[in-house]
């Protein structure tokens, strides 16, 4: 379990994985204020033989690049569950301006 104010992955990964035999993918729960993931960064629970793993995460807001994946897969078993509660983003085109203007805070002093 993973409990920061962020979790930040730059060409990185958070992996559980069964390689060979008949195991089960293992669990990943992540519960920060904020998930960036970039430039290929994974998070995995697979298993080969057994049953994918089970990935939680529950944040205010996840920002992935276009080429970071969050999966959990088997080959011969159940495939297994990704969660994610919260908003999610796709900064493969740039992060969205909200609508509005500023407000100028030297006119405010």
């Amino acid at each position: 379990m993973f409990r920061r104010s962020l979790v930040q992955l730059n060409a990185g990964e958070i992996s559980v994985s069964v390689i060979g035999g008949t195991g089960n993918g293992g669990n990943v729960n992540i519960d920060p204020p904020l998930v960036t993931l970039q430039n290929g960064s994974k998070i995995i629970a697979n298993a080969v033989g057994g049953n994918g793993g089970k990935i939680t995460i529950e944040t205010g807001g996840i920002l992935a690049s276009s080429n970071s994946e969050i999966r959990a897969s088997s080959q011969l078993g159940v495939t297994g569950t990704v969660s994610i509660s919260g908003p999610e983003s796709d900064t493969q085109h740039g992060v969205a301006v909200p609508p509005g203007s500023y407000v100028d805070a030297a006119s405010q002093l």
